[in-house]
């Protein structure tokens, strides 16, 4: 099973929240008002959040260890990842090792994360990905940009799976999704 996207039943100390997208309205000469037919194709900034439960891991074919893929919507600009841990990640052995990245850098945005202490918060600034005084390069620095997509890769570096342990990654986003120059 992958990570879903967390909902009030799956995350209850997390609050979520709707917005309505509002009408914008136009002015006439005569000093009558229309409203626009847009429904807001402004870009919308928000949190995309996943639960992620220690059974969510999967054997890692490509290196030792176990993970879990979260899907980042198209049209992503990601700025900032971080994770509230409720429950400590365990196993047979030894302490939580996590690394948070996409398929083009594996810790771009956590590296070497501790997950076995419940009630704490991850945020590694100085990881690439996550350190918002470097300047956007695709796949290497700074903010980045999911055109087509992608998936935030949690990466369980121990040979062995995880036996307990539940967080709620979140990532900062921007997400615009309308068509080039479609506004102009």
């Amino acid at each position: 099973m992958a990570p879903i996207y967390v909902r009030s039943h799956d995350a209850p100390d997390t609050v979520l929240m709707t917005f309505r997208v509002v009408h914008d309205a136009r002015a006439q000469i005569d000093g009558d008002q229309s409203d626009s037919p847009l429904t807001g194709a402004s870009p919308i900034s928000r949190w995309l959040a996943w639960a992620v439960d220690y059974d969510d891991f999967v054997s890692n074919p490509g290196a030792v260890g176990y993970i879990a893929r979260c899907q980042i919507p198209r049209g992503t600009i990601a700025l900032e990842c971080l994770a509230r841990v409720d429950t400590g990640f365990t196993d047979a052995g030894v302490a939580a090792d996590i690394d948070i990245g996409d398929e083009n850098d594996t810790d771009g945005w956590g590296d070497s994360d501790d997950w076995s202490s419940a009630n704490t918060i991850h945020a590694d600034k100085s990881a690439a990905y996550n350190n918002p005084a470097s300047d956007p390069v695709a796949g290497t620095a700074g903010y980045q940009y999911y055109r087509t997509g992608d998936t935030l890769d949690i990466l369980w570096k121990n040979a062995t799976a995880p036996t307990a342990g539940y967080a709620v990654v979140f990532l900062k986003t921007i997400s615009y999704n309308e068509a080039s120059g479609a506004e102009w």
